[in-house]
């Protein structure tokens, strides 16, 4: 509990600290400023971000002689102007489309950047351009969203590092050019990449949740049950009844003949709970659900369990040919599994009981 607690009082210092900067941009009419200038990666070609137009290209200017009544300009478009020995073109992009430009060694294409997420302005929908693609000559060729280039379930489970994803535009070995969004993954040492071709602004790549997914599944109970839940009332005297038999977890689990997991709840999923429920069931004469009671787990993490387990379906019991109710534990993790450990997890557990979210 404690580091989560420290977990999320960094993120809300880091919070404050940008928003504390973006209240720090006032307009400063004594600032220099400057267009930002892009070059390609053989140095061949340059471009020219027209942030304030009242700037000659490579130049600075007093801010307050671009705008003399002191106030900041409002951007409603930028000029991208494309530089060789001379000027190319000047591209004219909607402001919203560039935070980078990078420009392709052929010179033929150039790539405007918008960062997924932003702390300062109005947070932007994932179905908005990412990147776009124009022609030297200025032609649109194409656009991606970030739903497009990067996974669902990595825009769900990891904001800021969104901020921090790596670009490169460059020559493939058959000389086709290729941009490519790298994409920091929780590994230290794996970074997965989504390649793009710029000449039809398709992904080469297939897109793959590059972070670990939510999943739910069931195990037999390997540690000590921890307080219960109340049971409805109905079932309060039912677990201690002395017509039921009490079985060790791994026995009763492997009873099961039909096993679903619950979905894994959206709200605990957004909110990061993460943890187990152990469920204490009751089993009918003819291997059905009558009862059963749980740990707690916020967010729904009990409900979802318990709802679960009450469909659970097992091998009916018999003692001396006469059959018996009985009851036993069921283990159900939330958590957050890559690709690796849910193999290893399936290996070793029944498929009927396993599941993890795909909806």
């Amino acid at each position: 509990m404690l580091g989560r607690f420290a977990w999320v009082t960094i993120l809300m210092l880091l919070a404050v600290r940008e928003v504390a900067a973006c209240s720090a941009l006032s307009w400063d009419p004594d600032r220099l400023i400057e267009n930002e200038v892009a070059s390609s990666a053989n140095g061949r070609f340059r471009a020219v971000i027209r942030w304030y137009e009242g700037i000659p290209d490579f130049m600075s200017r007093r801010a307050g002689d671009v705008v003399p009544d002191g106030e900041r300009p409002a951007r409603n478009s930028v000029t991208v102007a494309l530089y060789e020995s001379g000027l190319l073109a000047e591209i004219p992009i909607d402001i919203d489309r560039v935070d980078d430009v990078f420009i392709s060694d052929s010179g033929r294409y150039l790539v405007a950047i918008e960062r997924p997420y932003r702390v300062c302005g109005a947070p932007r929908s994932t179905q908005n351009p990412f990147v776009t693609v124009y022609t030297a000559e200025g032609a649109l060729v194409g656009s991606l969203s970030v739903d497009d280039v990067v996974g669902r379930w990595d825009l769900s489970t990891v904001l800021w590092p969104l901020n921090n994803l790596e670009y490169e535009l460059r020559h493939e070995s058959d000389r086709s050019e290729v941009f490519v969004v790298k994409i920091p993954t929780t590994s230290p040492t794996k970074r997965g990449e989504r390649r793009i071709d710029v000449a039809t602004v398709t992904i080469l790549d297939p897109k793959t949740d590059l972070f670990p997914l939510p999943r739910v599944y069931a195990t037999p109970v390997d540690v000590p049950p921890r307080d219960f839940l109340p049971a409805a009332a109905d079932c309060a005297a039912v677990f201690d009844a002395p017509d039921v038999v009490r079985m060790q977890s791994r026995h009763f689990y492997g009873r099961a003949v039909f096993g679903p997991v619950p979905v894994f709840p959206e709200l605990m999923f957004k909110a990061r709970v993460r943890g187990p429920v152990i469920v204490d069931v009751v089993v009918s004469e003819y291997g059905e659900v009558l009862c059963t009671r749980a740990s707690s787990l916020p967010l729904g993490g009990t409900e979802a369990a318990s709802n679960a387990a009450r469909r659970w379906r097992f091998t009916p019991m018999t003692i001396d040919g006469r059959r018996v109710k009985f009851a036993g534990e069921l283990l159900f993790q939330f958590q957050d599994v890559d690709e690796e450990q849910w193999r290893e997890l399936m290996r070793y557990a029944p498929p009927v009981t396993m599941a993890d979210r795909t909806d």
